[in-house]
């Protein structure tokens, strides 16, 4: 690997041991980072906004002056770990020179401070403007910061809202990536009924990208219209009712399931009457449709 030839002949010019050999590439960007006085601190800060990352942001995230900040830059870029890359809104942008020397300063973090950093650049992506007015790159830092914090619940409405985001504009393979990270991080973080909550509306907002990407007759659209079937309880709004329900009525009638047609729809006649009308419309073509059928045509 070049940057492994580049590290490794730096590191025998700095430590002036010709057989001083670092194991791994990773080991020797370590030991560049850990050799340096304030750009040490300033690299392992940088390294939660980023490989790209723009000066003014750091500014805010830093807990040292704005002096010793661009003195730490200047170390970075006097080391070769950063590079300029332009000004964009008054505030100069830079790159770490590679994925690796980035990943090097992250993972060197003590986890008290990954975890303080990325709380602090989420609550400046947060009250940087509106939350419906964000952008999809700007969502997505908002959601890898809230997980970095270990703001678990907040990380997974976030990732769901992309999710949703994304379904809507109809990039249904992100926004089905999206929604399957945070189902996962539901499955593994949340307990009880927050949970319960969080994964029905992830997999309500699911049926659309995986119908698209599947079509309504997959095992995969069943699964999760099965599953958003068993999430909906008493407290559930219609519309998350009709849904589910409606997304497992097509997938067992597209499959040649006609026989489960009236269990499905049975659960939605009883509620026909309290709803409104464009959920009472769906109902009853469900209903309707199941007797067509069946060859019931009275």
């Amino acid at each position: 690997h070049p940057l492994f030839l580049e590290e490794l002949t730096r590191e025998r010019i700095a430590s002036g041991d010709s057989l001083s050999i670092p194991s791994t590439l990773r080991d020797s960007l370590t030991a560049r980072i850990d050799r340096l006085s304030s750009g040490r601190g300033i690299a392992r800060a940088a390294s939660v906004l980023g490989r790209r990352f723009d000066r003014s942001r750091l500014l805010q995230l830093a807990t040292c002056s704005e002096s010793e900040v661009d003195a730490g830059i200047a170390e970075l870029l006097e080391a070769k770990l950063l590079e300029t890359t332009g000004v964009d809104g008054g505030s100069t942008q830079y790159l770490f020179r590679h994925a690796l020397i980035r990943d090097a300063a992250y993972e060197s973090l003590l986890p008290s401070d990954r975890r303080h950093y990325h709380a602090v650049a989420a609550e400046q992506i947060a009250h940087s403007t509106k939350p419906g007015a964000l952008d999809g790159d700007r969502r997505q830092q908002l959601a890898m910061h809230y997980e970095g914090a270990e703001r678990f619940s907040d990380a997974i409405k976030t990732w769901i809202s992309i999710g949703e985001m994304l379904s809507r504009q109809s990039y249904y393979p992100d926004a089905a990536k999206a929604l399957t990270h945070a189902i996962k991080l539901i499955q593994s973080r949340l307990t009880d009924e927050e949970a319960r909550t969080a994964e029905l509306r992830a997999h309500i907002a699911m049926i659309a990208p995986l119908v698209a990407l599947k079509g309504f007759g997959s095992p995969e659209v069943l699964a999760l219209s099965t599953r958003s079937v068993e999430l909906c309880n008493a407290g559930v709004s219609m519309a998350d009712h009709c849904i589910a329900r409606y997304a497992l009525w097509v997938n067992r009638r597209v499959s040649g399931n006609t026989n489960e047609l009236f269990a499905i729809s049975d659960t939605l006649t009883s509620l026909v009457d309290n709803t409104e009308p464009r959920h009472a419309a769906l109902i009853h073509r469900m209903r309707g449709q199941a007797y067509f059928d069946r060859g019931e045509m009275q």
